[in-house]
């Protein structure tokens, strides 16, 4: 556990300081790959735009990404994307957390 857990600090840091892989589609949702095809670390994906954020949230789920960690908070202004996520689950026959 010790040592998965220092692999993960240090890719956390490589992404803090910008030598994180980058994945393929950082120009529509900012993301690094901080365990490459296990954990991504990025920006919010939802958007205020519903199309943008099935782009983004589809982007996600297709490089393998089954659980989000949501850290924003009510108050931030931005648009809620849980719905949309296992709405985008149910079509594509997979459990989207």
């Amino acid at each position: 556990m010790r040592t998965r857990i220092e692999s993960l600090a240090d890719g956390l840091h490589a992404a803090a300081v910008g030598t994180a892989p980058r994945w393929a589609f950082d120009e529509t949702h900012h993301a690094w790959w901080v365990d490459p095809g296990k954990v991504l670390v990025g920006e919010y994906p939802g958007s205020d735009d519903s199309q943008k954020a099935r782009l983004r949230l589809s982007l996600l789920a297709d490089a393998g990404i089954d659980t989000i960690v949501d850290l924003t908070e009510r108050g931030e202004g931005l648009e809620p994307y849980d719905r949309q996520w296992r709405q985008l689950g149910k079509m594509r026959g997979r459990d989207l957390r």
